[in-house]
């Protein structure tokens, strides 16, 4: 696909992010967005999720300037937790129903041969390993502080002890990609990540991203949310895994 009808090409702020995203206007009307650096597989995983549009973006394909999608109506719920408002906590319930419809979705894209667990402790080993001997720095996790190989190690044998689950995931469940209109959430970007993984791994880097966003008191609006009933402190091992995700 060419992008030879432009009538104006402008960052956007509110989709995604920011500095790799823009708003393109054509001399025939079009509204689309186009995504500078985004992968074939975000492109595949947009695409295999057609049939929950338009929670989700259409694709239209690949430019030589990168991935081209619809446009989504809302605000993004970085900047929305950014002003004080009342409506957090129904924000953050909402967050919450929403990923536990993502987790129900049943996409026509293949199951990873190699588990996702054997893939995510995978990649802690190769976090702790490149920084032997070091502490993890505070990033808003309550493991900030932890020496990394002592948690990588506990994350191996809490690992262990811990029945996997599967589902389909959005991969990096952050608040800038969930869009709103106030209320309700109204839109669901940036699924370069998406794929069959632990559920539980969405729910701590949603987790995250409220205190991120400066809104821990909406992590048990969330959980109420999404229905789950064992507090955050029943997401401890994923939430670990998220802080030594590299």
């Amino acid at each position: 696909m060419h992008l030879d009808r432009i009538l104006s090409l402008g960052p956007l702020a509110f989709q995604g992010e920011n500095a790799r995203v823009s708003r393109v206007v054509t001399a025939g009307g079009e509204i689309w967005i186009l995504k500078a650096g985004g992968t074939v597989r975000e492109g595949e995983v947009v695409a295999a999720l057609a049939a929950h549009q338009p929670l989700v973006p259409a694709f239209f394909g690949e430019s030589a300037q990168g991935l081209l999608f619809s446009e989504l109506p809302g605000q993004n719920l970085a900047e929305v937790f950014a002003q004080p408002s009342r409506h957090h906590a129904r924000l953050a319930h909402a967050l919450g129903e929403a990923l536990r419809q993502i987790h129900a979705w049943e996409p026509p894209l293949e199951k990873q041969t190699t588990s996702w667990r054997e893939a995510a402790l995978a990649r802690v080993r190769a976090t702790a390993l490149a920084h032997a001997g070091e502490r993890i720095a505070y990033n808003f996790s309550p493991f900030s502080g932890h020496e990394y190989g002592a948690l990588a190690a506990w994350v191996e044998a809490e690992s262990a002890k811990t029945p996997p689950a599967l589902a389909f995931c959005h991969g990096d469940a952050c608040l800038p990609n969930f869009l709103t209109d106030g209320g309700t959430i109204t839109g669901i970007v940036d699924w370069g990540d998406g794929g069959w993984a632990d559920p539980r791994f969405d729910l701590a880097t949603a987790l995250w991203s409220l205190r991120r966003n400066g809104a821990p008191e909406c992590q048990d609006d969330f959980l109420v949310g999404y229905g789950w009933e064992g507090g955050t402190e029943s997401l401890a091992l994923f939430e670990a895994v998220y802080t030594l995700w590299e």
